[in-house]
């Protein structure tokens, strides 16, 4: 029962949950591998958002030297990315 309500977390966006389960439950290797799933994950969303943000500041930095509906496209892409990573708490 824990492992569904956690996965249903996951898919509503929480990657804070946790599937660590009570010693000698014959879930525990299953739940091991989600866990190291979700870990994963997180460390993925932390690296995206480093290099949305790093993207963002660039922008900033050449935007007097590009096309001002390019510098627009490029800020529309980071926009995108954090609405994405917005429907997940980490």
């Amino acid at each position: 029962y824990r492992i569904e309500k956690s996965a249903e977390a996951i898919r509503n966006g929480d990657l804070s949950v946790s599937f660590r389960m009570r010693k000698g439950d014959e879930m525990k290797e299953a739940s091991s591998a989600l866990e190291d799933m979700v870990d994963s994950l997180q460390a993925d969303f932390v690296r995206i958002k480093t290099a949305g943000q790093a993207l963002d500041e660039r922008i900033g930095a050449i935007e007097s030297q590009i096309k001002k509906e390019d510098a627009l496209r490029l800020r529309d892409i980071v926009r995108v990315i954090d609405g994405v990573l917005s429907k997940y708490k980490t």
